[in-house]
């Protein structure tokens, strides 16, 4: 019996690590997706002000 409840108690935490690694692993993807999308944004303002720059000159 208590082999049984040993192991239940230990899947459980098991599936609990599992859940937070997956929360941790979607946290990091999006923040690395964000930053991505900031540098392209940067880039873009970059661009568009040098364009402008060139044609007024």
């Amino acid at each position: 019996m208590d082999e049984s409840v040993l192991s239940k108690c230990q899947s459980k935490k098991l599936a609990k690590r599992e859940k937070k690694m997956a929360k941790f692993e979607a946290k990091q993807e999006k923040r690395s997706s964000d930053a991505s999308k900031v540098h392209l944004v940067r880039f873009s303002r970059i661009f568009r002000i040098r364009s402008r720059q060139k044609k007024t000159n």
